[in-house]
């Protein structure tokens, strides 16, 4: 199913820019969020930018993939466990 440029523009942000966002929110670099550390204010911000990707229609996958390849799993481990 082709998408047309008109339903890309009311898509939402861009996972770039959720990703910047949170960064700033959370006073980390989008480096760290993508990046393997897994300090505590790390995780939560990670699972913050992982429920706005997911609210936006993001599968498990692409954003694992946005968050520095991480696996699907993972993320579904993240948006499923207890919030911290």
């Amino acid at each position: 199913m082709m998408v047309s440029a008109l339903n890309l523009a009311w898509a939402g942000p861009v996972p770039s820019t959720v990703l910047a966002a949170v960064a700033q929110r959370y006073q980390v670099t989008v480096e760290e969020l993508c990046s393997p550390r897994r300090h505590a204010h790390l995780v939560v911000a990670r699972r913050e930018v992982a429920r706005l990707l997911r609210r936006q229609g993001l599968t498990l996958k692409e954003i694992g993939y946005h968050l520095g390849g991480r696996d699907h799993s993972t993320i579904h481990h993240s948006l499923n466990g207890r919030a911290s």
